[in-house]
C-alpha cells in the first residue's frame, strides 16, 4: 500500500527565518481514500497543526516524524495530494 509520505514527490526549502514559538492550533488531517464499494473507513495519514498567523504548517505522522512547511510550500503537497486521488484533505477532522 503506498502511503503519503512514499507518493509526494519532495519539495524545495523555502527557508524563512522563524519566528518566536507561537501555540499551534489544529488545521486538519489527511486521510487515505479507501476505494469504492470497499466499506474500509478512511485511514489517517497525518495531522496538521499551524501557527495562528498561518506562518507555519506542521505535518505530524502518525509515527511522530514532522514536517515544517510553509504556507506555499503546504498548498502545493495539499494539491499534490489530491490530485494523485488517494489521499484526501478534511478540515473538519482534528
Amino acid at each position: 500500500m503506498t502511503t503519503m509520505q512514499d507518493s509526494a514527490a519532495p519539495l524545495e526549502l523555502d527557508l524563512v527565518e522563524a519566528g518566536p514559538d507561537q501555540p499551534r492550533q489544529p488545521w486538519g488531517v489527511f486521510l487515505t481514500r479507501p476505494d469504492k464499494g470497499s466499506r474500509v473507513e478512511p485511514k489517517l495519514e497525518a495531522r496538521v497543526t499551524m501557527y495562528a498567523d498561518r506562518s507555519r504548517f506542521f505535518v505530524t505522522y502518525p509515527n511522530g516524524r514532522e514536517e515544517i512547511l510553509s504556507p506555499s510550500q503546504f498548498v502545493a503537497l495539499v494539491l499534490e495530494l489530491k490530485r494523485s486521488g488517494r489521499f484526501l484533505f478534511d478540515r473538519k477532522m482534528r
